[in-house]
């Protein structure tokens, strides 16, 4: 996993087409997959908005990263990831006003995602996750 690949080549507003994959399980789907890679929307992340959407949260180093589910539309789960993709710690169906999640193990990546993406996944702790972005030149590149 390349952080700096991952951190700020997509354009946030446009939520890029991604090909998110569970490696592990060989399965994957196609969605707007949004980029949180700097301290504003990480903060932001799922707040204020209308709906539940994919964010990829991009930190800069591997850490512990409590979140909140305040202000959030409706259920989501957040998937932690190591700097090389293995699910650190995974929560589902966080619903919304839930003051605290504190995973206990370290990430260098967080996906929130509607429940029914990590569904179709089957994701698991220590399942690999990767992910690629389709480019308007028709070229994929590989981040995750």
């Amino acid at each position: 996993m390349d952080s700096k690949k991952a951190a700020g080549k997509n354009p946030r507003s446009a939520s890029p087409a991604c090909t998110l994959s569970n490696i592990s399980r060989k399965k994957s789907v196609r969605i707007p997959l949004e980029i949180a890679d700097n301290e504003l929307s990480r903060t932001r992340g799922l707040m204020f908005r209308r709906k539940v959407v994919p964010i990829l949260f991009v930190f800069s180093q591997e850490g512990i990263y409590p979140i909140h589910s305040f202000f959030v539309p409706g259920l989501f789960d957040a998937i932690y990831l190591s700097g090389d993709g293995k699910v650190a710690e995974a929560f589902f169906r966080i619903p919304p006003g839930k003051p605290l999640i504190c995973p206990k193990r370290r990430a260098k990546f967080l996906l929130e995602l509607p429940p029914q993406i990590s569904r179709r996944l089957g994701i698991r702790a220590g399942d690999r996750i990767g992910w690629k972005w389709a480019h308007k030149t028709g070229g994929k590149r590989e981040i995750g």
